[in-house]
């Protein structure tokens, strides 16, 4: 039962079941069109070797966020896996890719180290001291909504892991077309819902 339960919360935004589906619209409606703060300057930046200009200066930032309740070595781990994804987003638009990384205390040295030893593509920001969820409420604490992307004005317009299926990649790349036709900021973020939604 519980692997079950467990099941239905990671691609609750997937499932057609009416109330998971109902959770699910209600979590990410909180977080869409909100506002993240990139206040940096708390945080421990380890450049990315492919990192050739500012990363605030992109029309796009897409934000993989791992909080201290999260495992760090597979955050690592997964980092690689997103390479590819990210090469091929960066082909057709002018986006970002950021990693943010809250280790518990005892980690920070072992997560720093091998964020340095793996030479990574993209820039890495660690976190010690909590400050990004500090300075982002919005953001909702389970790690399905952890990834995310920001306009040029930093409001999320999209949320969830485009790998996981190709609806989610769909949607991604809907969202970032419609905030590029310039509609109002409330019609981008209700046809953006609309997206997520979708059955």
């Amino acid at each position: 039962m519980k692997s079950i339960i467990y099941t239905v919360c990671i691609f609750g935004m997937l499932l057609c079941f009416t109330s998971c589906k109902k959770h699910s619209e209600s979590e990410i409606r909180k977080m869409i069109s909100s506002k993240v703060n990139l206040d940096m300057e708390s945080l421990e930046m380890i450049e990315g070797i492919l990192q050739t200009e500012p990363f605030l200066l992109k029309d796009y930032k897409f934000i993989v966020y791992a909080d201290s309740g999260e495992c760090m070595t597979c955050a690592i781990q997964e980092m690689h896996k997103w390479n590819l994804f990210s090469d091929s987003l960066e082909r057709d638009y002018d986006i970002s890719f950021m990693y943010i990384l809250s280790p518990k205390k005892n980690e920070y040295e072992n997560l720093k180290s091998d964020v340095l030893r793996k030479k990574l593509a993209y820039s890495v920001f660690i976190d010690s001291s909590n400050q990004f969820a500090k300075m982002n409420k919005n953001i909702l604490s389970k790690s399905i909504y952890h990834v995310f992307i920001l306009d040029n004005n930093n409001n999320i317009i999209y949320v969830g892991d485009p790998r996981i299926n190709d609806k989610l990649f769909n949607i991604l790349w809907r969202s970032i077309e419609t905030v590029k036709k310039k509609y109002s900021f409330n019609e981008a973020t209700e046809k953006v819902l609309q997206f997520q939604f979708e059955s």
